[in-house]
């Protein structure tokens, strides 16, 4: 290597020198500025200490003894910084004496102090500065307070060591603010001194025991709503059934009830018994008859059904006019008590017109229950139907011209229209009363023959014994013109078994219609029959059908009409036909019937 080359080498190195040189330096001066960076914003985060009791604001309580009962001659303090550099450290100046340490690459250093045994009360100054500089970059001051375990600082009942371990304020007598101070709380209730609301219901711990609730259970008498609802409700916290009336407060509260209240409807009956029975415990008539549910309950009709008995008549209705509204017939006597009212009768007495028959049995005779004696004949309706057996809507039931008054009086049978024949007879010995029916009847003449002899005979009765005497001597032969137009007069013994059957009715039906045939020569219409007898029309048929099964007569259908028969008197089969041909409607062959 030539001279020329060498200085351009060395010129190289130096020039690389200077550059390296220059570069160190520029980074020793930006280190030197982040460190003072650094240690120009470090500050103090928090303190703790040992054998602390607690701190209120600057001032930390701290135990002059331990647990065991041993005195505290040293306590050590923690300093929690942020920021701090290298050349940051820590000082605490105490009872006169200044102590400092580097905090080393560390941000909590700890620090320990003796404890003053001049006072109960220290001050502890805290200085966190720059060591090199000496600048100050941050500063606290803290007061401490030595107290003992058994005592009370703040006199609340709780004594300092069970404050600290309850997590109480050893200064606050109350330290939750409930108004119950830590040593009622912790000693008396179990509540918690530092909840306010130890059971989460809304209340706080004072309010629930003013108002008998347990400040330990959110729904003190456990039916379903917390005590602050209860409170809000109106209703008893500490009772599951304010009212008493035997439904939990909650279950009012779903059922629409009052729960403060044992009767919400005012009806006379508690909300539970309506609730039992389906009623409606909200309104005061569930059925809407008019009478409150208790009072239907009372009376013992069905709260549910506005007519109870089913006789077409309201409850209340019924009530207002005296009935029974659990009996469709108040009085039993056969209709119910709104038919009474539609009839004008009195649905409380069985017997509205005092005549001896019920009302229902007066409408079923077709007389009227309003009127004694519907008819007008002087005989009361009761009379007539239960002792007379008349008709109480007829004057004359029988039609023998003769009234039932006057029949009634006079003895006879105001049912049978042979009662005007055993008159006559009486007076005229059978003559003229049944010699004129009998053969009125022969006739043909029945309806006009038979009423004029009635009313004749009736006017018979009224005559005098001249008069009678009279006609005694001139009716020993009464006749009535036949259907062919001859006449046949009334045998004596047709008269006879007549007269006895009307004046003692000892001979039987069957007999007394075999007598009247061999009276009449063995043949009888039935009509006739039925208007002689005054029996019903079925009656006489059935009878006659019965005797015609039996073989006792023979029953002739010819036209319109049956004639009856003694076997011996069948008319021959050209009578039959001369008949038919003379009569009008449909004719019969002469079979029997």
């Amino acid at each position: 290597m030539d001279k020329r080359q060498l200085s351009s080498v060395i010129r190289v190195i130096l020039a690389l020198t200077t550059v390296l040189a220059f570069s160190a330096g520029v980074a020793a001066g930006a280190g030197a500025a982040s460190d003072s960076a650094e240690t120009a914003s470090a500050t103090i985060v928090g303190v703790s200490q040992t054998h602390s009791a607690g701190s209120v604001g600057n001032t930390t309580y701290v135990w002059g003894h331990t647990a065991q009962g041993q005195a505290v001659n040293a306590y050590l303090i923690s300093v929690e910084t942020s920021s701090a550099g290298p050349n940051t450290e820590l000082c605490l100046e105490t009872n006169g004496a200044t102590t400092c340490s580097p905090l080393a690459n560390t941000s909590s250093p700890t620090l320990s102090y003796p404890s003053n045994s001049n006072s109960t009360e220290t001050t502890l100054n805290l200085t966190l500065r720059d060591a090199e500089t000496g600048d100050v970059l941050d500063a606290r001051s803290i007061t401490q307070e030595q107290i003992p375990r058994t005592g009370d600082l703040d006199d609340d009942g709780l004594n300092n060591e069970n404050e600290v371990n309850q997590g109480t304020n050893v200064t606050n007598t109350d330290t939750d603010g409930d108004g119950l101070t830590d040593g009622v709380e912790v000693k008396e209730h179990g509540t918690s001194p530092t909840a306010a609301d130890t059971d989460g219901d809304g209340l706080s711990d004072r309010v629930e025991l003013s108002v008998g609730a347990d400040p330990m259970a959110a729904d003190t008498d456990g039916d379903g709503l917390t005590d602050k609802r209860e409170l809000e409700l109106g209703t008893d916290p500490a009772a599951s059934d304010t009212d008493g009336d035997g439904v939990a407060d909650s279950v009012e509260l779903s059922e629409g009830t009052d729960p403060t209240l044992a009767d919400t409807d005012s009806d006379g009956v508690t909300d539970s018994r309506e609730l039992a029975h389906g009623t409606d415990p909200t309104v005061a008539d569930t059925d809407g008859d008019g009478l409150s549910d208790g009072k239907e309950q009372r009376l013992g009709t069905d709260p549910l059904t506005a007519d109870s008995d089913g006789d077409g008549l309201g409850d209340s209705k019924e009530v207002s006019i005296g009935t029974d509204p659990t009996v469709a017939d108040t009085d039993g006597d056969g209709l119910t008590d709104k038919r009474e009212l539609d009839e004008g009768t009195n649905p409380t007495v069985a017997d509205t017109d005092g005549d001896g028959l019920a009302d229902g049995p007066e409408l079923d005779a077709g007389a009227n229950p309003t009127v004694a004696d519907t008819d007008g004949d002087g005989i009361p309706d009761g009379r007539e139907v239960h002792q007379a057996g008349t008709d109480p809507t007829s004057t004359d039931t029988d039609g023998d011209l003769l009234g039932d008054q006057f029949e009634t009086t006079l003895g006879t049978d105001p049912t049978s229209q042979l009662t005007p024949a055993w008159l006559t007879s009486t007076f005229l010995g059978f003559v003229v009363g049944i010699g004129l029916s009998i053969t009125a009847i022969r006739s043909g003449l029945v309806i006009d023959v038979v009423d004029s002899v009635r009313a004749f005979q009736v006017r018979l009765l009224r005559t005098d014994e001249t008069t009678l005497d009279a006609v005694e001597d001139t009716s020993d032969s009464v006749t009535v013109p036949d259907d062919e137009g001859d006449t046949e007069p009334i045998s004596d013994s047709a008269e006879a078994v007549i007269a006895d059957r009307a004046d003692g009715d000892l001979i039987a039906d069957d007999e007394l219609v075999l007598a009247m045939l061999r009276a009449e020569a063995g043949r009888m219409k039935q009509s006739d029959i039925v208007a002689v007898t005054d029996w019903s029309k079925a009656k006489v048929s059935r009878l006659l059908s019965s005797m015609d099964e039996g073989g006792d007569i023979v029953k002739l259908r010819i036209g319109r009409e049956n004639l009856i028969c003694l076997e011996e008197a069948k008319p021959a089969q050209m009578q039959l036909e001369r008949d038919r041909d003379e009569r009008s409607g449909p004719v019969g062959s002469g079979n029997v019937c």
